[in-house]
């Protein structure tokens, strides 16, 4: 969901002019997406595939804009949105943000029968997903931890594991890198679990340089 990319190849006797902008336009039921193409060959364009957070058939055009002129529709087709193993586990993340223990990151897999050394290859795809969750009013990394003034209350939520360590824990860097630009990432890194392990901790006990390297910047 949003990693594969769309084509639209025309007849030799469409011309696509050098000076010109194309837009490929996603319209879903509720979601409308306007991604810039561009020119993989003389009379073929591309893009990457937006990400969408309905399943659903949309309409995809193809439209030329030049200057001085309306925008023209050039054609038209269709893209089918399916739920996939990245989608589920995003909303699982969102739904279990404030249940979390130490032992989640082995937990939160069995519904998918998916060993820890496969997360790696979802780490984008994960991010995508997110990006594309309409989240709960008031959610947090920290789930719906009680936030004052930018920091943990920590009377509420001392001693408990939050996403990031999660994240951390599985060695995916896309999304603990997200999951800090998310409201509570900030405060989560210096929240120890109920272990005591804060996620920069857990970064340097598993050998994850490059998540120590993005923590401690």
């Amino acid at each position: 969901m949003g990693q594969m990319t769309v084509y639209a190849t025309f007849g030799r006797n469409v011309y696509l002019p050098k000076d010109a902008e194309f837009y490929f336009i996603y319209n879903g039921a509720h979601q409308r997406h306007i991604v810039m193409a561009e020119r993989a060959e003389d009379n073929v364009l591309q893009s990457s595939i937006p990400g969408h957070g309905l399943q659903e058939t949309v309409t995809v055009s193809v439209c030329l804009c030049s200057e001085g002129y309306s925008p023209v529709t050039m054609g038209s087709s269709s893209v089918t949105y399916v739920d996939n193993m990245a989608c589920r586990l995003a909303r699982l993340l969102v739904t279990q943000a404030d249940r979390l223990t130490a032992g989640s990151h082995q937990t939160l897999l069995t519904p998918f029968a998916l060993p820890v050394g496969a997360l790696p290859a979802l780490d984008e795809e994960l991010v995508l997903a997110l990006t594309h969750l309409e989240l709960p009013l008031g959610w947090t990394v920290l789930g719906n931890s009680s936030l004052e003034g930018g920091s943990v209350n920590l009377g509420l939520s001392l001693h408990r594991e939050s996403l990031l360590h999660l994240a951390v824990r599985w060695g995916l860097v896309k999304l603990s890198q997200f999951l800090l630009c998310l409201p509570g990432g900030v405060e989560a890194l210096a929240l120890p679990n109920e272990e005591g392990a804060t996620p920069l901790d857990l970064a340097v006990h598993g050998g994850h340089s490059k998540l120590v390297e993005d923590i401690t910047k």
